[in-house]
């Protein structure tokens, strides 16, 4: 359940510590605008003024082990550089991962929607390619 209790307190300020569990992430801070649902983070100050306080949590989250990296490569009819709502994808672009020294990790082809994805990752610094469809010129 995740749910603790501190019983027979007298009027005071408290602090309250919470450790990070094995595997997880701690959640932002303050996060929203309802006390009874934030986070307080990992330490907070809590006041009992002859009343309980149930209003100091605290939020985890399993930490990834492994990270997806990916986007889209789209027609830019605009040659603007930016990607607008009513230009599409191109599919059976190649595209190639490759680490922080330029060694190929992986390579994939763009979907019939102009997506691709690498799945799988540590965390790192990656470079992704993309191979220049035949006729058309990158914009920047």
């Amino acid at each position: 359940e995740g749910k603790y209790e501190f019983n027979d307190l007298q009027n005071g300020d408290y602090v309250i510590n919470f450790k990070t569990p094995e595997g997880y992430t701690a959640t932002k801070a303050y996060e929203g605008n309802n006390a009874e649902v934030d986070s307080n983070g990992l330490s907070t100050v809590g006041t009992i003024k002859d009343a309980d306080n149930w209003t100091l949590d605290s939020g985890f989250y399993k930490t990834p082990s492994k990270y997806s990296l990916g986007d889209y490569v789209w027609y830019d009819s605009n040659k603007d550089g930016y990607q607008d709502n009513d230009e599409k994808g191109i599919k059976g672009v190649k595209v190639t991962l490759k680490d922080s020294e330029g060694n190929t990790l992986k390579t994939t082809e763009t979907d019939e929607n102009g997506k691709y994805r690498f799945d799988d990752l540590d965390s790192g610094d990656y470079t992704v390619h993309f191979d220049k469809p035949e006729g058309l010129t990158q914009t920047s």
